[in-house]
């Protein structure tokens, strides 16, 4: 797709190894973080608790799989993939997995899940029906670790100085250097930095921050739709020589038409109040 091998490898680094990589552990990460810090896990029965995630999550991933081979891939071809969906799925699965073993320490889950981890890599695909057993176990570990986050979100935003520099060396010797489980505590780093440096802040009155709080509210789906947009611009022969051409003003303008025709799409979903986003 790209001519500049700079750029192609800025664009690796930014989207598979920052975004879809480090990223992903990081989204588990905050999920567990907003489930163990609700009350609400703790009290409401399991059946009702798990039809909410069921009517949160697995529906959508059935509503647009159907989109996606009842349109999509006819338009496309068989070689397009509704790849995103796979995260609602996991998901899904980390969430019921938490709501049966409420009762257990959370400490002996992280403890638990976190060898089964590793385990999990030298696994391979292991399927049951649209469940990834595989990325289910890799997952649990960064999931439950979001309860450390809500337990102890204080103290990790107020680091002392010598923790977070300690932090920031662990972190560019995982960057720097081949060693075991450098990706493990390369992802531990990255999220324990993010976690610190983030602002917490409430927003203020203006309009950056009405933005926001409008793409929030449409976020997850943002999420299930720009996929399609994007596969489906990039069958445009016109859009294809543009990333040839101008490889970084088109990656910049597919996020943006991509990210206001889905924010749009999903505008008008919700006025016709559906649901499921």
């Amino acid at each position: 797709m790209y001519d500049n091998t700079t750029i192609e490898s800025f664009g690796h680094w930014l989207c598979n190894i920052v975004l879809a990589d480090k990223m992903l552990p990081t989204f588990f990460i905050m999920s567990g973080m907003l489930y163990f810090s609700s009350r609400k896990h703790k009290v409401e029965k399991k059946v009702l608790l798990i039809l909410n995630k069921f009517d949160r999550l697995l529906v959508p991933y059935a509503l647009f799989m159907t989109l996606y081979f009842a349109v999509i891939e006819p338009l496309t071809g068989p070689n397009s993939s509704p790849g995103h969906l796979w995260f609602l799925t996991i998901l899904f699965s980390c969430f019921t997995i938490a709501i049966f073993l409420r009762k257990v320490d959370t400490r002996i889950l992280i403890v638990f899940s976190f060898p089964l981890m590793f385990f999990a890599s030298r696994l391979g695909d292991v399927n049951l029906l649209i469940f990834d057993v595989s990325k289910i176990v890799s997952y649990m570990f960064w999931f439950f670790a979001g309860w450390i986050v809500s337990n102890y979100y204080e103290q990790i935003k107020n680091m002392n100085r010598l923790l977070l520099r300690i932090s920031i060396l662990l972190w560019i010797t995982c960057v720097c250097f081949e060693f075991p489980f450098k990706q493990t505590l390369l992802y531990i780093m990255f999220n324990l930095l993010l976690f610190h440096f983030i602002s917490d802040k409430p927003f203020t009155n203006t309009v950056f921050s009405r933005v926001i709080l409008a793409l929030d509210k449409c976020s997850f789906a943002i999420y299930l739709i720009h996929h399609f947009i994007i596969v489906l611009l990039l069958r445009n022969s016109l859009v294809s020589q543009l990333y040839i051409m101008y490889p970084i003003i088109s990656v910049v303008g597919m996020f943006w038409v991509a990210l206001m025709m889905s924010y749009g799409i999903a505008i008008f979903f919700h006025k016709m109040e559906f649901k499921w986003f």
